[in-house]
């Protein structure tokens, strides 16, 4: 079955468009292996999310979430399923130009 909203788009908060680009970032772009979240500032709900969409994802290997707001157990979500998946590169703080 597809997937709908519930709701109209007009309806949706900012954080829940965000969590939809997410996922159709990181699940229905399967080629996509970049994408950058930085200065988002998601919450723990939306690194569980991502986490979540990480584990079916096959080519996604550079993940940014830089300037967020995410707590331990997001971050530990994020982290479990970076090691499942065939992410290289999970980033939280910000790059110093010699990593870039």
């Amino acid at each position: 079955e597809a997937f709908q909203l519930q709701e109209s788009m007009e309806a949706l908060s900012d954080e829940k468009l965000i969590i939809i680009r997410a996922w159709w970032q990181i699940l229905v772009e399967p080629s996509r292996e970049e994408a950058s979240f930085s200065g988002y500032d998601l919450r723990e709900a939306n690194a569980k999310v991502m986490a979540s969409a990480l584990r079916w994802n096959t080519t996604l290997k550079k993940l940014c979430l830089q300037g967020n707001s995410f707590h331990d157990a997001g971050y530990e979500a994020l982290a479990v399923a970076a090691r499942n998946s065939a992410l290289e590169e999970l980033h939280f703080t910000q790059l110093s130009s010699e990593e870039k």
